[in-house]
């Protein structure tokens, strides 16, 4: 996947990790969202996707080209259990019915199993009233079941336990390109990024290795201009 941001190209790879750091408010968020399409969060440039340019592409669409955002805060949804929106979205990228109702439960009940996850939630309204641990892995499981091409992880690892982040760790195995959004440096004890950029008032600032991990938990960000 390619995508231009101000006087910048970046592009993620199959089982590539790269981690976009930088101070709350710096545009990190802005940009997982113009990349998934949202609206409100229009990208000048282009991103290309598989050598399809994606960019006039709404939501949906990019979702069913291989396009996944963990969202930093998601929405309840009343009415639609976790279990029937993972299977719509699953559809959706398939471009097809989900086959066998109970195949793909038992599938998620594996899942859930592996990222220690209340399975009721399963049955439950779909971030409804569910504490902000549980909301983080029902989203570590649609990332497990969907199986995205590329997948842009915006705060996922805040407030995440340990199994979840062992399980976040194995995700380079399955050849899935990541943009990993965080301030934190927590996660990089279980993912290794490829690359790390610093971004600071919507701008790229600094680019480079696991080096930049070290310098921003000893001194933050203040040295990045």
């Amino acid at each position: 996947m390619s995508l231009k941001l101000t006087s910048y190209n970046l592009e993620i790879k199959p089982g590539e990790i790269i981690a976009l750091m930088g101070p709350n408010g710096s545009g990190k968020t802005s940009l997982g969202l113009g990349l998934i399409g949202h609206p409100d969060y229009q990208l000048k440039g282009r991103i290309i996707l598989d050598k399809e340019d994606i960019s006039g592409l709404k939501m949906n669409e990019r979702a069913r080209r291989g396009l996944f955002l963990a969202w930093q805060n998601p929405i309840g949804i009343r009415g639609v259990t976790t279990e029937q929106l993972l299977r719509a979205a699953k559809a959706n990228c398939q471009k097809r019915k989900v086959k066998g109702c109970c195949w793909f439960r038992n599938k998620l009940l594996k899942l859930g199993e592996k990222i220690n996850l209340n399975l009721k939630l399963l049955d439950r309204e779909i971030n409804v009233n569910f504490s902000g641990g549980e909301k983080k892995k029902v989203q570590i499981l649609e990332l497990l079941a969907l199986e995205p091409k590329y997948a842009i992880l915006d705060e996922l690892d805040s407030g995440m336990d340990t199994d979840s982040l062992r399980v976040l760790g194995k995700l380079k195995s399955k050849k899935m390109g990541l943009l990993l959004i965080t301030h934190q440096t927590r996660v990089f004890n279980y993912l290794k990024p490829s690359l790390v950029l610093v971004m600071k008032d919507r701008q790229i600032v600094k680019r480079g290795g696991e080096e930049l991990i070290r310098q921003i938990e000893q001194r933050g960000y203040e040295k990045f201009k």
